[in-house]
């Protein structure tokens, strides 16, 4: 990406769609990862988390990596170009448009922890994701959400 992090990180203030913007990075994002896991028949999670790190290391644009809480999966980025509210949109649909075509799967992202240094986006189902999101901005933090999501309590 040839764009200085503090311009990638101004456009998420514009009122604007960036979602065209999201879709398209990962679909770069994964197109590379796919081509530094080879002919990898079943890749490991670590492989591809690996993958796609270097192809978002590549772009300057941070790391990833994968966290598992029990069941659940999270993609971390660490360094990410941008940590703002308006931010958080754009990095779910990217890191799970990413993820999703790196492996062949469709999967929806929802943010569950961010600071200014990373966030954590929790993959799952559109309708997994909606729920979390409506617990997270309830104030219900990481242990608590992933406690309630792992014992299957109901909506």
């Amino acid at each position: 990406m040839l764009l200085p992090a503090a311009s990638f990180a101004a456009l998420f203030e514009l009122p604007v769609d960036l979602r065209p913007l999201a879709d398209d990075l990962a679909a770069a994002v994964a197109r590379d990862a796919r081509a530094h896991l080879g002919d990898a028949a079943d890749p490991t999670p670590e492989e591809v988390a690996t993958s796609l790190s270097h192809a978002t290391a590549a772009r300057g644009l941070g790391l990833v990596s994968f966290e598992r809480w029990g069941d659940l999966l999270c993609v971390v980025w660490r360094d990410p170009p941008a940590a703002s509210e308006r931010f958080a949109p754009f990095a779910e649909r990217f890191l799970a448009r990413a993820v999703g075509a790196a492996v062949g799967m469709e999967t929806a992202g929802a943010v569950i922890d961010r600071d200014g240094a990373r966030i954590t986006v929790l993959l799952g189902a559109e309708v997994t994701c909606d729920h979390v999101r409506t617990l997270v901005s309830q104030g219900v933090g990481l242990p608590r959400l992933a406690d309630h999501l792992l014992a299957g309590e109901p909506s």
